[in-house]
């Protein structure tokens, strides 16, 4: 069955597009933060886009990408804020390591 353009935008919801336009919002977050130098800088785009990815996934209902997106954002905020601290930063990620299995 062949379909026409009209056929595909009919289909898509108002909830289907707010998951299309946050998805595509978080993935440019993603792309720009790996361009960026500062440690700190990284962190924060970090800590934006899995914000972004958490409303996207709970537009969705997605409750275990909600937890998992959660955990790493307070990962980054973690991190964010402890990023002068080399032995404390440590201890953070073996924390953060054992969480997330």
């Amino acid at each position: 069955m062949l379909y026409n353009q009209s056929m595909i935008f009919e289909a898509m919801t108002g909830q289907q597009i707010a998951f299309l336009i946050l998805g595509i919002v978080a993935a440019l977050f993603n792309i720009i933060s790996y361009q960026i130098k500062k440690q700190s800088t990284y962190l924060i785009f970090q800590i934006i886009m899995t914000a972004i990815l958490v409303s996207q996934y709970s537009v969705a209902a997605a409750w275990a990408a909600v937890m998992l997106n959660s955990l790493a954002a307070c990962r980054a905020i973690a991190f964010y804020l402890n990023k002068d601290d080399k032995k404390r930063g440590k201890i953070l990620g073996i924390i953060f390591a054992i969480l997330n299995v």
